[in-house]
């Protein structure tokens, strides 16, 4: 829905992770960046979600995992 990409764009850039900008090329459209901040948060939340991804992973062995991911996709691609 494009009122709630909106407003969490809005809420995005209002926080200063985000910087919305005219396009160059069209001038209808806006581009968005990432700031430094919006940078640094999105470094630092991968390296969390890695930390967690193994630390959940950790018990199963190398072909449970690869079942496991397999399985997840299948699910992921039911939707």
């Amino acid at each position: 829905d494009r009122s709630t990409i909106a407003d969490m764009l809005s809420r995005l850039e209002n926080q200063g992770l985000v910087r919305r900008t005219v396009a160059a090329e069209d001038r209808r459209r806006r581009a968005l960046t990432l700031t430094e901040q919006g940078s640094e948060l999105l470094r630092a939340t991968i390296d969390r979600v890695s930390e967690v991804d193994h630390s959940l992973l950790e018990p199963l062995t190398a072909d449970e995992q690869e079942t496991l991911s397999r399985l997840l996709r299948k699910i992921l691609d039911a939707r």
